[in-house]
């Protein structure tokens, strides 16, 4: 048993870029057949229908971006086994982070984008099954960051919480948390203290340097590559 002492690398605010060509992480594979939360960063350069899918497994129930079948707006999704595929209010960007959250509780599913609900639908609890980081029938071709998993249902404040500081060490529902910092090997660590660490097969790490990223702002930071939404005008 875990006591929640190990320590794994930390060399600062990264992340990994994928291909979407063939990258993936996999880890231990799980599955909830009630309450869950999944949330994570999420940054997509390009996306189609074969390079959608951020956090997967088996099972037709999975949590992607969606266009409603044509488009190039791209909203927050989950195909579901009823049919319904779910899809969120808003539009995320290309190019920029965009935090998500997707949790069921009591048949009810809701999303989140930035820590805002961003929509709510009726899925009955059956299983979702995890176990693979950017890839289904084709890799996420973008980064990712921050991802977690939880057996409970988390609630807006806790969501908002998380999204500032990683989820780690022994804490209730906590089925596992990536926080993508340690910037170099081929294992994505848990810190979760569970030891559900990840193996990583091609995706590369990235710097993650926060700040103003328009050129036009008063503060702009030359040296950022994700916005933080600091600018000011």
């Amino acid at each position: 048993q875990d006591d929640g002492s190990c320590e794994y690398p930390d060399n600062g605010n990264n992340a990994l870029s994928f291909d979407g060509v063939d990258d993936y992480v996999s880890f231990p594979g799980v599955t909830f057949g009630g309450d869950f939360t999944f949330l994570g960063y999420i940054n997509f350069n390009s996306v189609d229908g074969n390079s959608n899918v951020f956090i997967n497994g088996g099972g037709s129930n999975f949590i992607r971006l969606d266009n409603g079948g044509s488009g190039d707006d791209w909203n927050l999704g989950y195909n579901s086994q009823t049919g319904a595929n779910h899809i969120g209010n808003s539009t995320l960007p290309f190019n920029e982070w965009s935090h998500v959250g997707v949790v069921r509780e009591n048949g009810i599913l809701s999303f989140y984008l930035n820590g805002q609900l961003d929509g709510q639908f009726e899925e009955t609890n059956s299983n979702i099954s995890f176990n693979t980081i950017g890839f289904r029938d084709g890799s996420w071709n973008g980064s990712l960051d921050a991802f977690s998993l939880w057996t409970v249902a988390l609630s807006s404040t806790n969501i908002q919480e998380y999204m500032v500081n990683n989820p780690s060490g022994s804490m209730p529902g906590l089925y596992a948390s990536w926080d993508f910092n340690s910037g170099q090997g081929d294992i994505l660590y848990d810190h979760s203290g569970n030891q559900n660490h990840g193996q990583i097969s091609n995706p590369s790490w990235v710097q993650t340097n926060f700040g103003c990223t328009n050129s036009e702002a008063c503060n702009y930071d030359e040296n950022a590559n994700t916005d933080d939404g600091s600018c000011d005008y």
